[in-house]
């Protein structure tokens, strides 16, 4: 039930997602304001939120993990095999697959464990332009 909940609200925010990621500009930057935007979702929404706090140990319930692991990654997959901008400027030899796990696990550590760059939009962006972007996209 409780994954269900989670599970529902996550789709829930989804075509929010997508929505906003189709205004994004037309570069691979857009994987900085997508990561952006979805960590400030989870954050907003009480039952996603819920999930990502490690004082509350929600991963203790069977399933909910893995779950949520499925649908991010499928998720963040998907964004990055239909978005023309990110398919076309993708670095050969990045598996999308694992790009789109790597991804989530990124989002994971800015929910979990925010440390000073967690906490601001600014900090976020500045170091996933920085990062992300040069290790998954040639250059634009």
């Amino acid at each position: 039930m409780i994954i269900e909940v989670v599970l529902r609200a996550g789709r829930r925010h989804l075509s929010t997602l997508i929505d906003r990621l189709s205004t994004l500009p037309d570069n691979p930057d857009k994987i900085v304001e997508a990561v952006v935007l979805a960590v400030d979702i989870v954050r907003r929404d009480q039952h996603l939120s819920w999930a990502f706090r490690p004082e509350e140990s929600p991963s203790q319930i069977e399933g909910l993990a893995d779950a949520l692991h499925e649908l991010a990654t499928s998720t963040w997959l998907a964004f990055l095999r239909t978005d023309p901008t990110l398919k076309r400027a993708l670095r050969p030899g990045v598996d999308p697959a694992l790009a789109a796990e790597w991804i989530l696990r990124i989002m994971l550590s800015y929910l979990s464990f925010p440390g000073r760059t967690g906490q601001s939009r600014q900090a976020m962006r500045r170091q996933l332009r920085q990062l992300l972007v040069p290790a998954l996209f040639k250059e634009h």
